[in-house]
């Protein structure tokens, strides 16, 4: 079940993950971009990432080694359970898991997802519809 995530140096990302460090400032939600890509590939030749630098400017990581703000992400697993029909038409329960990196890119925020932040320019588009006013 490979899914795909084209990442690239200089992504704007959001960390999508329990608190790393909340004295540091690397929180669920913390917004960053992309510095370095460690990658790997598997038997089949799929490209993975191993783990990433993330510069996070609002943060207060100073780490030996690295330059201000950056902070290193590991893929972490992640898993949950499903029902499932198999060909006698009987529910069974299975478990999937899977590692990836714990950010999604952060091109576009939903209006709940931005609360907090400050932004310079905002494009919003309300003829689409599908939320509420705020």
């Amino acid at each position: 079940l490979p899914g795909v995530l084209k990442l690239y140096i200089g992504m704007p990302v959001v960390l999508k993950h329990k608190n790393l460090n909340t004295e540091l400032g690397i929180t669920n939600g913390a917004k960053g971009f992309i510095r370095k890509l460690e990658l790997g590939s598997d038997v089949n030749g799929f490209t993975y990432c191993i783990g990433a630098l993330v510069e996070f400017p609002n943060s207060k990581v100073e780490l030996d080694g690295l330059p201000k703000g950056v902070y290193p992400i590991k893929p972490r697993r992640w898993q949950y359970n499903a029902f499932i029909f198999n060909e006698e038409n009987q529910q069974i329960l299975v478990s999937v898991s899977r590692f990836q990196v714990p950010f999604e890119p952060a091109f576009a925020l939903t209006g709940q997802s931005a609360q907090g932040y400050t932004l310079a320019f905002v494009l919003c588009l309300l003829h689409l519809g599908g939320y509420g006013a705020y």
